[in-house]
């Protein structure tokens, strides 16, 4: 066997070698990454999002009941700063929407599961977009 193709070999097997080592970092540190936002996801952000639709949730139903025991002179008022501040809108005479089938991310189903819960029975979103194009 001659010197030089030696040498070649331990290079080609160098960089197999280098190849083999680079693509098993890759893989760990897609599998970590992927851990980690599993983690995240679960232990994290998820409650965050229930917690926020209860917090909402109490938000629309408080100013549900604020809304029922004023003076029918000062709601429109209400219903602004309602607007303003939080972009809900109280609309007590809107009929369910026709389309019962429309699917939603998971926030707005917490929102609907914790309204649910406070109020007792179905309620119903319905998507608007306002001037400055806001849902």
């Amino acid at each position: 066997m001659p010197r030089g193709a030696g040498l070649m070999d331990a290079l080609l097997r160098t960089q197999t070698l280098r190849l083999q080592t680079v693509r098993a970092m890759v893989v760990l540190v897609l599998a970590l990454e992927l851990a980690f936002a599993a983690v995240a996801l679960l232990f994290v952000l998820l409650p965050m999002a229930q917690r926020s639709a209860h917090d909402l949730a109490g938000l629309m139903v408080l100013s549900a009941q604020t809304w029922a025991e004023l003076p029918p002179q000062t709601r429109p008022a209400f219903e602004r700063e309602l607007q303003i501040n939080y972009r809900l809108s109280l609309r007590p005479d809107l009929p369910p929407p026709a389309d019962k089938g429309l699917i939603h991310g998971f926030y707005i189903g917490y929102v609907e599961q914790a309204l649910q819960q406070r109020v007792g029975h179905p309620l119903y979103f319905e998507r608007q977009t306002d001037a400055q194009g806001h849902v």
